[in-house]
């Protein structure tokens, strides 16, 4: 099953459906514009109609379902191709299908490598689609990332969209139509995607539990991955200032045993957060005083904290050292396992805010 399936979009679908109904797909699609809309959460919907099977499948349980997409060739690897891949793609897929390229090459672990579709990947791709399907019926071959498919392939590419095998659908997706062969788009029915519906948006997160701001569903201009960075990113400032809240509190519990009041309050703030808000709290923590900790030791290019509260980190550093790190982590680590095993929060989170109160204050080794 998608982590995130198709939302929205309706009119295209039911255009798609027409098609269906009537017995006229074309043989060559083109889906543009934001791959946050949807494209290939689209093709992959239409793909599953196309070979008759249905929508909880997974993409890799199909013979007759064929992908290509860009990768990036090593040393070793000069005629890689999609086939060589297929377990991160589907990976990809699963949890990133309104993913950007970069999104995707980011996955591939490449760099700031770009990555194209090569002739290699086309002349495998003659060889497929040539064969007979498994099933004996449709063939669906679905190319994300079209403007990143090279002249040299998109030629070669040229020949099957002129002669196309018999029952054999091409399901492309490009972000910016005008990197493409015009001898290519001129060969495909093209579908310019508009933004995802503002009520298709709410309504995939109120399904979810969860309560979305409507400034950022307009903020991401009707993008589901702009969205879903948006919500990221409005958590990151929220776990930073609860972060730097009970930091606060515990380096004056120290003086002022009255501060124990506030811890409580801040625990009780904590314990109406979901579990998995809780997790990701704690992870945060735990990412926070690892960059604390190599600040110590002068390394700022490793640290990967961004203040989105205008927090200075070395402020904090000189006070996560080798006398309370592992003590720290364990604390925090040993709190995600409780809570995963749905301990009382309440219990977990007094529990380690008085445990940090007691280290924040121990001295360097």
């Amino acid at each position: 099953m998608l982590s995130h399936p198709l939302i929205g979009q309706e009119k295209i679908k039911q255009q798609l459906q027409l098609q269906l109904n009537s017995s006229q797909v074309p043989h060559a699609q083109l889906f543009t514009g934001n791959l946050g809309r949807g494209g290939l959460a689209l093709a992959l919907d239409f793909a599953f109609q196309l070979l008759g099977v249905s929508e909880t499948k997974s993409p890799e349980q199909q013979a007759d379902l064929h992908f290509v997409f860009p990768v990036v060739k090593g040393e070793k690897s000069k005629n890689l191709v999609s086939d060589d891949v297929l377990p991160t793609w589907f990976s990809f897929l699963q949890q990133n299908i309104y993913g950007s390229y970069s999104d995707w090459f980011e996955t591939l672990e490449v760099g700031n490598k770009q990555g194209i579709i090569n002739v290699h990947e086309i002349q495998s791709l003659h060889h497929k689609m040539g064969l007979k399907s498994f099933s004996g019926g449709n063939k669906v071959c679905i190319i994300w990332g079209m403007d990143k498919m090279n002249t040299e392939a998109s030629n070669k590419f040229l020949k099957l969209l002129e002669e196309p095998p018999e029952k054999t659908f091409f399901l492309m997706i490009a972000e910016d139509v005008n990197l493409l062969l015009p001898t290519i788009t001129s060969r495909c029915q093209i579908t310019a995607l508009p933004p995802i519906e503002t009520n298709a948006l709410e309504g995939y997160f109120t399904s979810q539990n969860a309560t979305i701001a409507q400034e950022w569903i307009e903020k991401s201009g009707g993008d589901f991955a702009a969205l879903l960075k948006l919500l990221v990113d409005r958590n990151i400032i929220d776990y930073e200032k609860m972060l730097i809240d009970w930091l606060r509190m515990a380096f004056r519990a120290a003086k002022d045993k009255a501060v124990v009041i506030d811890l409580m309050d801040w625990v009780n703030q904590i314990s109406r957060l979901g579990r998995d808000e809780q997790q990701q709290l704690l992870q945060f923590a735990l990412q926070f005083f690892r960059d604390a900790m190599i600040l110590n030791y002068d390394l700022k290019n490793l640290v990967r904290f961004e203040s989105r509260n205008n927090f200075d980190l070395e402020k904090i550093a000189p006070f996560i050292h080798n006398g309370n790190y592992a003590a720290l982590i364990e604390a925090c680590e040993k709190s995600m396992f409780y809570i995963y095993r749905n301990a009382n929060p309440k219990i977990v989170f007094t529990d380690l805010a008085l445990n940090m109160s007691r280290l924040i204050h121990k001295k360097a080794v």
